[in-house]
């Protein structure tokens, strides 16, 4: 299947998506933060960058779009 948008337009959208501090990203810190929960965003020294990672716990936390993944 061929794209529908040239070649210029399509690089314009994917410039105009965020890939930190989503809002569905910031619904999760403000959860985890009300808890107690202490975190670190976006850890660059981890495999993947995790877009929270939660040391006491090993936790990485994956936030993509409308769900969340955990990988423990």
């Amino acid at each position: 299947m061929t794209d529908k948008v040239s070649k210029e337009k399509r690089s314009e959208i994917m410039s105009h998506v965020k890939s930190k501090d989503t809002s569905i990203e910031l619904m999760v810190r403000k959860h985890l933060y009300a808890n107690g929960i202490k975190y670190r965003k976006n850890v660059k020294s981890i495999i993947g960058t995790p877009d929270i990672s939660i040391k006491k716990y090993k936790i990485a936390v994956f936030v993509n779009g409308c769900f969340c993944t955990f990988l423990c």
